[in-house]
């Protein structure tokens, strides 16, 4: 019995469940994006790198209207812009919103996020799958914390140093990133993708 048969199974599974190329593309073009209009509006004076699943290496190829009862799926990138010099946290996510709206207009999410501002970018014609952004504010004070609208303050969030964890975890155990995208797509087809979410 061999089992080069199975592994080739498991690895197309994995190649069919991961981004397209031109899905990482489009989040690799946003991230030179906001790196472009944000060191611009803060004069270099901002750190900006990906956070969360896209910088893990986890993220899921969402589903497509065909695959799915609840519609097409959303995949995102989380974009922290850390800046010491950040005020206050309402004060902040209002910044961010206004150079955002400046250079998307009405793609900027009318809705206020608790702890980022979203613009939403174009939808898949042939899949019906969209895609957004979401930029979060990171001050770094006694470590790294993110904005919180409602109380108008700063809250302990180090997404950076859960990446390089994570980045320490999948190094000593190859299988995680994979067995994590499996994970997903069994929660994405079971539908619970707004319970229980990617983090």
């Amino acid at each position: 019995m061999t089992l080069n048969r199975y592994d080739t199974l498991f690895e197309d599974y994995l190649v069919n469940i991961a981004l397209t190329k031109q899905q990482a593309e489009n989040i690799d073009h946003k991230l030179a994006e906001t790196l472009s209009i944000f060191l611009s509006e803060y004069s270099g004076d901002v750190e900006i790198y990906a956070q969360g699943s896209f910088a893990m290496g986890t993220t899921v190829r969402p589903l497509t209207e065909n695959q799915s009862n609840n519609g097409a799926g959303e995949y995102d990138v989380d974009i922290a812009l850390e800046r010491a010099a950040w005020g206050y946290a309402q004060v902040t996510l209002e910044s961010i919103r206004t150079t955002l709206t400046s250079e998307y207009g009405d793609a900027v999410d009318k809705k206020l996020r608790e702890t980022c501002e979203r613009v939403h970018h174009d939808i898949d014609d042939q899949t019906g799958v969209g895609f957004h952004v979401d930029y979060v504010p990171i001050k770094p004070m006694d470590g790294r914390n993110a904005a919180k609208h409602s109380t108008n303050s700063w809250f302990p969030s180090d997404t950076k140093r859960l990446v390089g964890w994570f980045g320490e975890l999948s190094e000593a155990n190859t299988f995680l990133p994979a067995n994590i995208l499996i994970l997903k797509r069994i929660r994405d087809y079971a539908g619970l993708t707004d319970d229980l979410p990617s983090i």
